[in-house]
């Protein structure tokens, strides 16, 4: 078992990782004697960490630090960008606006 589970308290913040999909922060909503329970009502094991029945894309839970949710944040505001980027129809721009864009993009490649 992995200790720090020893000293998960209700309230607390955890990590998130599913196995497909964006790892996220969540809050220990209930623990029992072998389960771990968050807000969303995910159970986890406190053996395993994992999500109990589920072998064929198990989601997982991790030890909560603050430098983590920045980089979960950071990674869904990147993503955020990058949708927003790839649902955009440059047809709309002007050619000198094109030209910035792509001279910007060649610059931080």
């Amino acid at each position: 078992m992995n200790a720090w589970i020893e000293n998960l308290e209700i309230g607390d913040k955890v990590i998130v990782c599913p196995h497909f999909g964006q790892n996220y922060v969540n809050t220990v909503k209930r623990i029992t004697k072998t389960l771990i329970i968050t807000k969303d009502n995910s159970r986890f094991t406190k053996k395993w960490c994992s999500n109990p029945g589920d072998s064929w894309s198990p989601t997982s839970i991790k030890k909560y630090s603050s430098e983590k949710e920045q980089k979960i944040n950071d990674q869904l505001r990147k993503n955020g960008i990058i949708n927003k980027i790839r649902i955009t129809s440059f047809n709309e721009f002007s050619l000198n606006t094109l030209e910035k864009i792509n001279n910007l993009i060649r610059v931080k490649k």
